[in-house]
């Protein structure tokens, strides 16, 4: 109960420093339960119901396993987030490629370019790491826009950028499904679904994140004054 209380405070932390994507174009994908079939019989429920001082610490069981999908964190250009109630994760969009590069791993390492800047991120050799390319295509014939998401290989030098979405999880936990998944053009990205599965224990992969949350800032930018009418955009 102690690393329970102190996940959701860490996932209140995570949220107050959300950004307000009013007006914003963004990245959005949901991370919903790991689909599974089991089957319930009227002995099983009545088993159940006769545990009686066990019946709290069930139902408090059971309702954790139904959001293990609430509270993963995924970070993206210098913000980072946890999924919401829904399972949602959201972005301020900050590149212009209809193409999004997600990386499942535990915990990744800053590489530091000036002061407290940071250049690139890398995956850690001792950690299980996968990484997904996924790009928003046109069908030429049918003019239908889709997504297109395929595995591919960590760099050898463990490059990875900040355009890349970090989702912290173990590889094991996290499907992805490949493949082509239709959509609409739009200057939002919405990705394709992904799935947790039950086992996932958020609350240590959120006390890992911990070590590096101060590496984490949204990128300000701020105008410059070119001419009596052109202003450019300084980042």
């Amino acid at each position: 109960m102690k690393q329970m209380r102190l996940f959701h405070c860490i996932i209140i932390l995570f949220t107050l420093q959300s950004v307000c994507l009013s007006g914003k174009n963004m990245i959005s994908l949901f991370v919903r339960p790991f689909p599974r079939k089991k089957e319930v019989t009227f002995e099983k429920l009545l088993a159940k119901t006769q545990m009686h001082g066990k019946i709290s610490y069930k139902i408090l069981k059971e309702t954790l396993r139904k959001h293990t999908h609430s509270g993963v964190l995924a970070s993206y250009f210098g913000y980072v987030t946890p999924s919401n109630f829904n399972g949602q994760i959201v972005f301020p969009r900050k590149h212009q490629k209809d193409l999004v590069k997600l990386l499942i791993t535990p915990m990744v390492t800053p590489i530091m370019m000036i002061g407290a800047t940071v250049h690139h991120w890398e995956s850690l050799p001792s950690l299980p790491a996968r990484l997904y390319v996924v790009e928003r295509k046109q069908d030429e014939a049918t003019q239908e826009y889709y997504w297109n998401a395929q595995e591919e290989q960590i760099p050898e030098n463990k490059h990875i950028s900040i355009e890349t979405i970090v989702l912290f999880a173990d590889p094991k936990n996290i499907l992805v499904p490949t493949g082509v998944t239709l959509t609409a053009k739009s200057p939002h990205l919405i990705l394709p679904d992904i799935y947790v599965r039950k086992n996932t224990n958020i609350a240590v992969e959120a006390l890992r994140v911990l070590k590096i949350k101060h590496f984490f800032m949204p990128v300000l930018s701020s105008t410059k004054k070119q001419n009596e009418i052109y202003y450019s955009r300084q980042w």
